[in-house]
């Protein structure tokens, strides 16, 4: 079976690469263009040479895609990609492929909403309006003609929109990271070591490594536009401070990064509330250094708002740290029914202004640190990883091959 995975939003399917190339599967992986720099593979292996041939670029992009849509050759990706046997993608790729005549046999949405179903456009020049107009039309007709959904976002928001599509959902979790066997331990810039030396003189340190988003700006509520996007991280420096007034952690930390366009507010939200000397904040950084430090971390922090997870949930569950990650009620009430197994065992919270009291039990129980850090590392290897790529292989070989 050669699979094609194509797109690589937060480095999702270079992940899943490696799964299915250790399980001996022949899959290569499509990136487009512009991924982000950080979430390049190179930025999340230290193994690159080692993957390299199992990558090729395709001439698309995330970002201006309502435009290279109309331009690109069209000829040379279906050369690229009509010998695979089963696609898989993300982003605008069913779009894409529909212009060159080739379809995803499925889908795995990375954005809550189902990317590009109906980006808001009431902003833009009236000639990008008109484009990404058509864009997201043909994204749904595109969509429409893609015969299964693999999701696990059991919100209205996605699945209903997944239902209303006419794709069949398949409730199969993408593996988002790839644990990497190495030799022997990477070498580290000073400066990472330094931060990790710091983390391991902490008795109680914090980790929340989600870029920094979390004040409105005008153009949220413009035209009722949903603040989706609100990773609160006020709310968790907030909660830590809890933790600090009352003194229960005889030396805490909380560890951030220096990625997203509010890092300047949240500084300064540091700043206000006196708490500079138990703050680590650590440059933007690639996700194979965030996999050595998070280790180290006696909780993480994942989506407070959003109700669901992603990677970074994904990051601590592998690495055996307890983490906060609220979920919504449609996906706790779903999710072993579909899925058929229960969901990670993440800290649950009422409302993020409840994160200070948790942080706090804690920080004074050490033993219930020690017990969910066992319980989650046990999950990954059980439900994620490697058996989830296992899973998914064993799908595309009962539903999808030999049937395009």
């Amino acid at each position: 079976m050669k699979i094609a995975l194509v797109g690589n939003m937060n480095n999702n399917y270079f992940a899943f690469l490696r799964y299915l190339r250790d399980a001996e599967v022949e899959a290569d992986l499509f990136p487009f263009e512009d991924e982000y720099r950080h979430f390049s593979p190179d930025n999340d292996t230290w193994q690159i040479e080692r993957w390299k041939p199992y990558i090729r670029m395709l001439p698309f992009t995330y970002y201006g895609h309502h435009r290279r849509i109309e331009e690109f050759d069209t000829e040379a990706v279906r050369a690229m990609l009509s010998p695979y046997d089963a696609m898989i993608g993300s982003g605008p790729s069913p779009a894409y492929l529909a212009r060159a005549s080739l379809r995803l046999d499925a889908f795995m949405p990375y954005k809550t909403g189902v990317e590009y179903y109906k980006d808001n456009i009431s902003l833009r020049h009236p000639s990008d309006a008109i484009r990404i107009r058509r864009f997201n039309y043909a994204q749904r007709a595109a969509l429409r003609a893609t015969p299964y959904a693999l999701n696990c976002d059991f919100r209205d928001i996605t699945y209903g929109r997944i239902r209303r599509l006419g794709m069949t959902n398949i409730a199969l979790p993408l593996p988002m990271v790839y644990v990497e066997s190495l030799p022997e331990p990477p070498v580290l810039e000073p400066g990472y070591t330094a931060a990790i030396e710091r983390i391991k003189a902490a008795d109680f340190s914090v980790c929340h490594p989600g870029r920094h988003l979390w004040k409105r700006r005008w153009t949220n509520v413009v035209k009722g536009i949903p603040f989706i996007n609100n990773n609160a991280n006020d709310k968790v420096i907030q909660g830590f401070e809890q933790v600090v007034r009352r003194g229960a952690a005889r030396n805490p930390l909380l560890v951030l990064f220096e990625y997203g366009p509010q890092v300047a507010d949240s500084k300064a939200l540091v700043r206000s509330h006196g708490l500079e000397e138990w703050v680590l904040w650590i440059p933007l950084s690639p996700r194979k250094v965030i996999m050595q430090i998070i280790p180290h971390c006696s909780i993480g922090i994942g989506d407070l708002v959003v109700g669901a997870w992603g990677g970074k949930a994904m990051e601590f569950l592998a690495s055996g740290v307890p983490l906060v990650n609220p979920t919504s009620q449609e996906i706790r009430s779903h999710y072993k029914a579909f899925v058929g197994h229960d969901p990670p065992p993440f800290i649950d919270l009422r409302s993020p202004d409840d994160l200070g009291e948790v942080l706090e039990f804690y920080a004074r129980d050490e033993s219930a640190r020690r017990r969910l850090a066992s319980e989650s590392r046990q999950w990954f290897e059980a439900h994620d990883g490697a058996a989830a790529a296992a899973r998914v292989v064993d799908f595309l070989a009962q539903r999808v091959v030999g049937r395009r």
